[in-house]
């Protein structure tokens, strides 16, 4: 794509340098005006359908490839680029087709496997998927997103381990590619071999390698205790995620008068969660095109006193503005269950059922910890949802327990103890669902996991993906006894089940990530169902299962019992969150 298509070389670095920048309004301008020009210069038009899907504009981007393809249809990056547009607009068939014909141009073609196999994953075809990873790398040895995207689809299959041992493949080629540090020291969290002191020498190693780059900043926010607090959340999750079901009420009940909130969205999807918080809040702003430097200058110029983080090392996070210190103070809450690793964030909110002081988790923090006496949740029910129905033991003759979390809780040792539960109470069977069970591999997988444990395959059943919110909750109402995962426990399913009406039965661990059931269930008033070893919690399982009618009365007052508690208690949050953030302000205020 040069010379002999009478391209302007001149014009089309000056594009690609705007497009560097993050100046995309300027670069599509620029590409625009060019093309009034010279309308049959297929370069400017791919370069324009490149800033168009980088903007999320995705179907401008599918008619600036078609036309670049109508002018030029012997170049496989074209249909490379428009199989990416098509299948972000869900035009599964068109994108297949697209990336297909790139490779019949070009079949030793990387991206182009890679992005096929993106396609295939989006699609839960995870087979296909892996398929398409492994010849971009046999094509590309040192493709480091094509390890780190084989990654992550070992572990939407909940093959953590095989997961770890692909980011580290990723970081052994380009030791800095930190979306796959992110995804590995995430992963450990789910790892049984991996304890606390691992875990933590691997978040410090992410500190040390990606942070330290705030230690010139100087503020200018004006040192007053009890003004009106600037306060910015930053999150990659203003959406129908399940970030958003607790951070809503915190946003909704925050006292203006004392708290000024911003919202900076770091993702760039939108639905009808991310407009309605966006009317929670008093500024809204979108930070998804700007880099890491850019956003932290943009949030140091709003005057933000307190700088939330709501991600940690999960998707769409943003600790790089973190590390360049883009606020006085930085609280890390949430949505991630370890430390950030940051020695630039200053502080982390929890509670002392998540993070008891028994278990000296001080020692596994970068942040000062900072309890909320009352909880570090707050549930925002679904609006609308399905009501409680009655008892399926009843009607069914059996029990059925359930598990709707992510298949990387699922593990083996986990099996082992479901099974165990399963075999004790006769005639029982476990209902599971995740979306990643869409793929018939992974079913098998899991139907082979508990053959192997001695329980007959009819017993389980495992249902994928369920588009509507009301029908995934409708399916709550086929579960009496919800089974919480350990070492790394359900957050949002359990809040679910509960309002349901259906009682979870958690086993406590010995950091965060496993004591999160014993928080929820803490605040909920529900004691009894929190265990401490696995024969606990398969005794807990098999006395509930035992007595239907307390189960019936139970299930009944539950969501009732759920509603009245601290767990969905936003105003409480929010007041104890706000007098955090004016302590941690009145400490920086001191600090000349």
């Amino acid at each position: 794509m040069n010379s002999e298509n009478n391209v302007n070389e001149q014009e089309a670095e000056r594009l690609r340098e705007l497009m560097k920048m993050g100046k995309f309004s300027e670069a599509e301008k620029f590409a625009e005006e060019i093309l009034k020009r010279k309308p049959a210069d297929f370069h400017i038009w791919f370069l324009l359908g490149t800033i168009n899907g980088l903007t999320n504009q995705t179907h401008k981007a599918e008619l600036a490839f078609r036309e670049a393809i109508s002018l030029a249809p012997q170049y496989p990056q074209i249909y490379c680029n428009l199989g990416s547009a098509l299948g972000l607009q869900k035009k599964y068939d068109e994108a297949k087709s697209s990336f297909l014909e790139a490779l019949r141009l070009n079949p030793l073609y990387p991206q182009a496997y890679y992005n096929l196999g993106k396609l295939h994953q989006d699609l839960y075809e995870l087979d296909e998927a892996s398929k398409c990873y492994r010849k971009a790398i046999e094509v590309r040895p040192n493709y480091t997103d094509a390890y780190y995207n084989l990654g992550t689809l070992y572990y939407e299959q909940g093959l953590v381990d095989k997961a770890v041992d692909k980011y580290r493949n990723a970081l052994a080629i380009e030791p800095a590619h930190r979306k796959s540090f992110n995804n590995l020291v995430f992963c450990l969290n789910y790892q049984f071999s991996c304890d606390r002191s691992d875990l933590f020498r691997e978040h410090l190693r992410f500190g040390e390698l990606f942070g330290g780059q705030g230690k010139d900043v100087v503020f200018g926010n004006v040192r007053e205790v009890g003004r009106r607090l600037k306060v910015g959340y930053v999150s990659g999750d203003f959406r129908d995620h399940s970030v958003a079901h607790f951070v809503e009420a915190l946003l909704r009940e925050h006292k203006r008068e004392e708290v000024e909130v911003t919202c900076y969205m770091s993702g760039g999807k939108e639905d009808a969660m991310t407009q309605h918080l966006r009317s929670l809040c008093d500024h809204w702003v979108s930070i998804a095109g700007l880099n890491d430097d850019q956003a932290a200058e943009r949030i140091r110029s709003d005057g933000m006193d307190v700088l939330v983080d709501l991600s940690g090392h999960t998707l769409d996070n943003r600790l790089g503005i973190f590390a360049r210190r883009a606020a006085p103070v930085q609280v890390t809450y949430l949505g991630y269950p370890n430390t950030t690793g940051l020695k630039e964030m200053d502080y982390r909110l929890t509670d002392g059922w998540a993070d008891p002081e028994e278990l000296e988790p001080e020692r596994y923090y970068t942040e000062k910890l900072v309890r909320l006496k009352g909880g570090f949740l707050s549930y925002t029910p679904p609006a609308g949802g399905p009501e409680v129905g009655s008892l399926p033991a009843l009607e069914e003759g059996y029990v059925t327990f359930g598990s709707f979390n992510n298949l990387a809780k699922v593990n083996e040792e986990v099996v082992r103890v479901w099974s165990a539960i399963l075999k004790e109470v006769s005639g029982s069977r476990l209902l599971l669902k995740n979306q990643t069970l869409s793929d018939a591999g992974v079913r098998e997988r899991y139907r082979g996991l508990f053959e192997a444990q001695g329980v007959d395959r009819d017993r389980v059943e495992l249902l994928g993906y369920v588009e509507e919110k009301g029908q995934h909750l409708e399916i709550y109402n086929r579960v009496d006894i919800g089974l919480d995962p350990f070492p790394y426990n359900g957050t949002t399913t359990t809040c679910e089940a509960l309002w349901m009406g259906v009682p979870v039965v958690v086993l406590a661990g010995d950091r965060h990530a496993g004591r999160v059931g014993v928080s929820l269930l803490s605040q909920a008033g529900l004691k009894e169902w929190i265990t401490t070893s696995e024969e606990d919690y398969i005794q807990r399982a098999v006395e509930l299962a035992g007595d239907l009618e307390s189960l019936a009365r139970l299930r009944s007052g539950l969501r009732e019992r759920m509603r009245t508690s601290s767990l969905c208690d936003g105003k409480l949050l929010a007041s104890q969150v706000e007098q955090a953030y004016r302590d941690m302000w009145k400490k920086w205020c001191d600090r000349r």
